[in-house]
């Protein structure tokens, strides 16, 4: 005769099934949550200037209107470019990060829209001379920002160790999202799953970090027109304490 399970085996095995639900392994290295989910994806856009052919639009000039990202409500930064005139940029990200900008500062900003066969990219960098304000990428179809755009940061990805339990063939698995400052023993770095934050710290600033999206196909045999990784990503330079 075959006895009933135990109350704890039962429950036991309900969590199993729950953890496993979304068919991937629940937990990878280092703690990281196989099962998270990408954020919406980050939306950014010019107003009063196009890209050139490139698909970059370089921008440099004072500040003359700004509006921090809030709930409901994108964020808006005014540049007086000699060239184009008065440029609007705006940027809509599933969280609020803020901003180090302030109306009448100099800053250089790239906004890029790069269309593809299969799909578009788009990114924003917003700089002054002590480096990067702003970093927002969408990371469709290949990422927007360059290495230039980027520096002193570069963002990377390592293998989390999250597998589909599916096996379908090209499946999308959870990588960290690695972003470093500096080289060699002065690097830092943070490395998150999309949907977690942190901080960085280099040269005299803190950075917020936002992973949106960060997954690759760990079997490259498989062919398909999609990307092998997506990097979805933006990036803070927080105000200094006190302003």
């Amino acid at each position: 005769m075959k006895m009933p399970l135990a109350l704890e085996s039962v429950a036991a095995l309900v969590v199993v099934l729950v953890a496993t639900g979304c068919g991937c392994t629940p937990t990878g290295e280092d703690g990281a949550d196989c099962a998270a989910e990408p954020l919406a994806n980050p939306k950014v856009e010019a107003e009063g200037a196009k890209p050139d052919g490139a698909g970059r639009l370089a921008l440099a000039g004072e500040v003359k209107s700004f509006t921090p990202l809030e709930d409901g409500k994108a964020g808006t930064l005014v540049i007086g470019d000699a060239t184009h005139g008065d440029v609007t940029l705006r940027w809509t990200l599933p969280a609020p990060l803020e901003v180090d900008l302030a109306i009448g500062a100099s800053v250089k900003a790239t906004y890029v829209r790069m269309q593809g066969f299969g799909g578009s990219a788009t990114g924003l960098a917003i700089r002054d001379d002590a480096g990067p304000i702003l970093l927002v990428d969408d990371g469709g179809y290949g990422n927007a920002l360059m290495a230039a755009d980027l520096a002193p940061l570069t963002v990377a990805q390592r293998d989390a160790g999250c597998r589909n339990r599916k096996n379908e063939p090209g499946s999308l698995n959870n990588f960290f999202l690695v972003v470093t400052a500096g080289e060699g023993d002065a690097a830092t770095k943070v490395e998150k799953i999309h949907g977690e934050t942190g901080d960085l710290e280099h040269g005299g600033a803190t950075y917020r970090v936002l992973p949106i999206k960060s997954t690759a196909r760990v079997d490259e045999k498989v062919w398909t027109d999609a990307p092998y990784e997506f990097k979805a990503f933006a990036i803070a330079r927080r105000p200094a304490k006190g302003d």
